[in-house]
């Protein structure tokens, strides 16, 4: 799906939510891999972050994802929280695409230099100090077994070329598939 069709679907999605009708938005492309993400300035002073989510995750390991955010966030972690939608759930999913919004921060790009570094370094510390109890767990890729699944997918999707992506070709696919996990 191309960037403008899913701006034009995102609008109409949060007029259908009730923000604004969707000539009043303003959308502004940001740019993302993974998402497309877009600056939300509402009529009435409001501003999000919107997510349009590219990516195959499933949505209820979205909704996890927010939940993840508020632990974060609530041990003192600066994190742009997840806003629900009118309905209760943090992933709207509107004519095949499925819609995010974040609390909108403003900021910057950091100057690269020690203080900088540091600071991230302290950060990524306290982060990973932050309490999971309670949360459910969340899949991950490094899971026993997920990689092995992953390069199973990657390998049907490519059966007959070499995967230039994962840098290995069928022979090291079959290879990783019918061996031990390679961690």
């Amino acid at each position: 799906m191309e960037v403008d069709e899913i701006s034009v679907k995102i609008a109409h999605a949060l007029e259908e939510e009730g923000l604004a009708h969707h000539s009043q938005l303003i959308l502004v492309r940001l740019g993302g891999f993974a998402n497309a993400n877009f600056r939300l300035d509402l009529p009435n002073g409001e501003r999000f972050m919107i997510k349009g989510i590219l990516e195959s995750h499933k949505t209820a390991d979205k909704e996890l994802e927010a939940q993840y955010v508020a632990r974060t966030r609530s041990s003192g972690i600066p994190t742009a929280a997840y806003v629900p939608w009118k309905s209760g759930v943090f992933v709207m999913e509107y004519e095949g695409i499925r819609v995010m919004r974040q609390e909108w921060l403003n900021g910057g790009e950091p100057k690269v230099n020690s203080s900088t570094s540091r600071s991230v370094f302290e950060m990524l510390a306290r982060l990973h100090q932050v309490s999971s109890e309670g949360v459910p767990p969340r899949r991950s890729w490094l899971e026993p077994g997920r990689l092995t699944e992953l390069m199973a997918l990657a390998r049907s999707h490519n059966a007959d070329d070499e995967d230039v992506q994962f840098g290995l070709s069928r022979k090291s696919c079959g290879d990783v598939l019918s061996g031990p996990p390679p961690f």
